[in-house]
């Protein structure tokens, strides 16, 4: 069950790294698109690999610059909240809303990790 729940909390990751790219697309004109659109998702993804707690068992247990448990959970919190703007921004409201719901689920079955970054 638990790499069950790895896996979509991958999926949500994803999901939410391609929504600004996508609303960037909608939202810009010419080169600003491609360069938005390429930008966000690659300054997301940089984000959350780079601030991590040491020895998360979700990430791997690396930790290129430490922070604590509090701060990646609001990195955390931000990514995903921005992601599901972007999705409904981008006009496509019932998938942010079917993301929404499996971020809720992801979080319930895997408190055990929110507890432990809460703490650490």
């Amino acid at each position: 069950m638990k790499s069950l729940n790895l896996a979509l909390r991958f999926f949500l990751e994803i999901v939410t790294w391609i929504a600004p790219g996508l609303w960037a697309w909608h939202f810009f004109d010419g080169a600003s698109a491609y360069l938005f659109a390429l930008l966000l998702p690659l300054l997301m993804i940089s984000l959350w690999g780079i601030f991590n707690v040491p020895n998360d068992p979700s990430r791997g247990g690396k930790a290129p610059i430490v922070v604590p448990g509090k701060i990646r959970l609001l990195l955390e919190l931000t990514e995903f909240s921005l992601g599901l703007w972007a999705w409904q921004a981008a006009g496509y409201p019932n998938f942010a809303w079917l993301i929404l719901a499996l971020l809720v689920l992801h979080h319930i079955l895997l408190k055990d990790r929110l507890i432990w970054i809460w703490k650490a």
